[in-house]
């Protein structure tokens, strides 16, 4: 049970017991203990958000992006709405990495959580999928112009310097978007095409974003083809 006590806080407690008879064979009440597990609840909960939540910056992980991303899906085909899914990407964090250092590094990428997720509404989510890489899913959208907005709006919140370490560190960025139902109706398909698209994005010169198409598709298979074919024939 959890209960709360006089101070406002809250408590968790476990409680054993067994019914028990008075010599008339009639019901006399229940003997047992009560436990303070509180602890353990604490623990419990630490576990499950770390499990579901990235270390550095707090924002989902890729288990709770796609559980949020499945429920998004699951309302689209209820209430014919739709969902865009955005994959963003820093351009040449690898060269700030190498160049200022992995602490200067990281605290961009905190700082970059935190300007995404002021940015959307509250019932969207932003996710660290790995590295420089995030996800923004929009949830419960009615036309896709609203996914454009969005999108412009994240690049804006991304114009503005980073200050670190008295130092001023521009980081563009490049962006990716696929909308369900249009380019699929599963999680796992969405964020494919997103990052196809945003592939393409940083093929157009970076900063940018880029919506998925089918060709997209079809380009990325050929150019891998040609990759393949100029290394058998080196």
């Amino acid at each position: 049970y959890r209960i709360r006590h006089r101070d406002g806080s809250y408590h968790w407690l476990l409680d054993h017991g067994a019914p028990y008879a008075d010599l008339d064979g009639e019901f006399a009440g229940y003997l047992g203990a009560c436990y303070d597990v509180s602890e353990r609840k604490q623990y419990e909960f630490q576990l499950e958000y770390q499990a579901q939540h990235d270390a550095l910056t707090g924002l989902p992980n890729r288990n709770l992006l796609a559980d949020r991303l499945n429920q998004v899906i699951s309302r689209v085909r209820r209430h014919d709405s739709q969902v865009g899914v955005v994959f963003l990407d820093l351009d040449n964090f690898k060269v700030i990495n190498d160049s200022l250092g992995h602490e200067v590094g990281d605290r961009i990428l905190k700082e970059v959580g935190v300007r995404l997720a002021a940015t959307v509404r509250e019932g969207d989510t932003v996710a660290r999928y790995g590295g420089d890489e995030f996800v923004v899913v929009l949830a419960d959208i009615t036309q896709e112009e609203d996914v454009v907005n969005a999108t412009r709006k994240l690049m804006e919140a991304m114009t503005a310097p980073f200050t670190i370490n008295e130092r001023d560190i521009i980081v563009t960025t490049s962006l990716g978007v696929a909308i369900c139902p249009r380019d699929g109706e599963e999680q796992a398909t969405l964020l494919r095409n997103a990052d196809t698209a945003l592939y393409r994005a940083k093929e157009s010169g970076r900063n940018t974003f880029q919506f998925y198409a089918a060709e997209m598709n079809q380009r990325l298979l050929a150019r891998l083809n040609l990759e393949r074919d100029l290394r058998q024939a080196l």
